[in-house]
């Protein structure tokens, strides 16, 4: 695997699994222990975009009641 040098960003999957478990795929040994634990990143940026665009109608309500 060639991964440039540089910072890189991403997301922690037991954090999201917390609160949105079917974006995480979770792989188990023989044993039964998480063995690998991952996201389905295209379905995270489908989520990411519906919450930006409830904030913001959220945010233009709230301008919209404070006349700015």
């Amino acid at each position: 695997m060639n991964i440039s040098n540089g910072r890189h960003y991403g997301f922690i999957a037991e954090e999201v699994e917390e609160f949105a478990p079917e974006l995480v795929s979770i792989i188990y040994d023989k044993e039964g222990n998480r063995e690998n634990v991952s996201l389905f990143y295209n379905s995270v940026i489908g989520l990411a975009v519906a919450e930006i665009q409830k904030l913001r109608k959220e945010l233009d309500d709230l301008k919209s009641n404070l006349n700015i």
